[in-house]
């Protein structure tokens, strides 16, 4: 697994993670994210973003694909960061299924075992966009070209209970 960590803004960024079950990634996450914290002077509480970059899970990819055109009908575009990113906040169409997806899953898991060390804390937003080129969804079948070409990325706002 493969991430960067800024710990001044509370940012934690998953890049190009392997599938495994949600409580492994999020031990593994944890654990780099408290060596990040201890080495460069951060706060374990101060988490604000999980990142989940490039993302080529296929259950993911459909129950977002799905999620996307749930809320915002056919044929919507996923667009870059800065010109097209899709919004789901906490108790919105699509949210919690974003949340139950493999990605969704293993973020959660971080912030319920790891209560202790962070507090109470939930995912109130998740934001979708890709790294590199739009794409309209027209379906919520797995595309391994469209996948690989627009590199999908899953922002989840995180804040104290």
């Amino acid at each position: 697994m493969y991430s960067s960590i800024d710990v001044t803004k509370g940012i934690f960024i998953a890049d190009k993670s392997k599938t495994v079950q949600s409580s492994t990634w999020s031990d593994v996450a944890f654990a780099q994210w408290t060596d990040a914290c201890a080495t460069k002077s951060g706060h374990v509480r101060n988490l604000n973003y999980f990142i989940r970059s490039w993302i080529t899970n296929k259950e993911t990819v459909e129950i977002v694909n799905q999620a996307v055109i749930n809320k915002f009908g056919p044929s919507p575009t996923i667009g870059k960061w800065n010109t097209g990113l899709l919004s789901f906040a906490q108790g919105e169409e699509g949210f919690d299924s974003i949340m139950g997806s493999p990605n969704g899953r293993g973020c959660a898991w971080f912030l319920i075992s790891h209560k202790g060390a962070l507090g109470e804390r939930t995912i109130t937003q998740i934001e979708v966009f890709t790294g590199v080129l739009a794409y309209t969804v027209v379906g919520t079948t797995y595309n391994e070209e469209t996948v690989q070409a627009s590199k999908l990325f899953l922002l989840f706002h995180v804040q104290d209970v």
